[in-house]
Formats: C-alpha cells, sequence, structure tokens
C-alpha cells in the first residue's frame, strides 16, 4: 500500500495561482473544445490510439488515390479536424495525467482520513460497550448511519 507523505510544514499549495492557471487555460482552449451529452458521446465513432494510424495511412491514400475520395468527403476538412485532433492530443494526455494524480491523490488522502476516524469511532465504540464514560454520544443518521456527538453539542 502507497503511504503519502505531506510536504514539509511551511509548504503551501498556491491555489490561486493554480485557479489563474485554470482560467487561463479555459479562455485559451474554450473556443476548440464543446462538452456533449453523455447520450451524444454514446452514439459516435471512438478514435482511440489504435484509430490514427489507421486514419493517417488513409488520409496519405486519399493524397495519393483522390480518384477513390467520395464526393461527400470533405478532404480539407478532415485534414484540418484531424490536424487539430494532433494539437489537442498531448494537452489532453498531460490534462489526464494531472487528472489521474489528483484523483489518486485524493483517494490516499482520503482513505488515511477515514482510516484514522474509523480507529477514532472504534475506540469510543469499545469505550461506551466497556461502560467508560466519555464524552460523545452515538446518534443515528438515516443518510450516513451512526455519528459520534460530543454531549451537549
Amino acid at each position: 500500500m502507497t503511504n503519502f507523505t505531506l510536504p514539509e510544514s511551511g509548504a503551501v499549495l498556491d491555489v490561486q495561482a493554480v485557479q489563474d492557471s485554470m482560467v487561463c487555460l479555459r479562455q485559451n482552449l474554450d473556443s476548440f473544445v464543446i462538452a456533449l451529452r453523455e447520450e451524444d458521446r454514446r452514439k459516435l465513432l471512438k478514435m482511440g490510439n489504435a484509430s490514427i494510424p489507421f486514419v493517417e495511412r488513409i488520409l496519405d491514400f486519399m493524397h495519393s488515390n483522390p480518384e477513390f475520395i467520395s464526393p461527400l468527403i470533405k478532404t480539407d476538412e478532415m485534414r484540418a479536424k484531424y490536424d487539430m485532433i494532433q494539437t489537442l492530443l498531448p494537452i489532453f494526455r498531460e490534462f489526464k495525467q494531472i487528472t489521474r494524480n489528483l484523483d489518486d491523490t485524493l483517494m490516499l488522502l482520503g482513505s488515511d482520513v477515514l482510516t484514522s476516524a474509523n480507529v477514532f469511532y472504534s475506540s469510543v465504540k469499545h469505550a461506551r460497550k466497556m461502560r467508560i464514560p466519555t464524552p460523545f454520544r452515538f446518534l443515528k443518521n438515516s443518510n450516513n448511519g451512526i455519528f459520534i456527538s460530543l454531549i451537549g453539542v
């Protein structure tokens, strides 16, 4: 199991700088990206890493064999869209890695914090079973099971 150690005390995440960078990224990318509905995403053909070489070869063949190009295909538009894919793909991969690292970090931090909370909860519960007085009482909550509360709070 991986252990996460917080940065040295005094090290501070510059949240404002990160948020400012995100605003800058959004402003730069806004006219080049769209948001699809889930329903629309399901209907589309998916071009993944395995499809890229196929499309590259087809584009080459189209260039060298224009007689086979259907009049329904707008080759200039197809090339422009493929070039945009090549421009956006490295950015996407970088975002994906950052997102994955954030997700992993949040998962590990959450696991560590929840583990500690469960240990504390168990010790209070055990003390209660042994009839050791504690300043806590157990409260039932319909959403999340049982909570501990300070008596009088």
